[in-house]
């Protein structure tokens, strides 16, 4: 009795789960909605998020990083 219990709990909180996620997917494609590229724009945006932008200013130094 206790493995049933047990097994509908995970069988619960794994619905919960996968509902949580379609309710993400689904919100995150309205934000731009009839763009099929929507999942790679939003993970565009999270790396944009990540980064530490800071634009050079006049007296900055520039660095040849020797980038080609």
């Amino acid at each position: 009795m206790k493995e049933v219990e047990r097994l509908k709990k995970n069988r619960e909180e794994r619905r919960a789960k996968q509902a949580e996620i379609m309710e993400e997917k689904v919100a995150l494609k309205n934000v731009d909605p009839g763009n099929p590229n929507w999942e790679f724009l939003s993970m565009i945006r999270e790396y944009q998020e990540q980064v530490e932008y800071t634009p050079l200013q006049d007296g900055d130094a520039v660095v040849d990083h020797q980038v080609r």
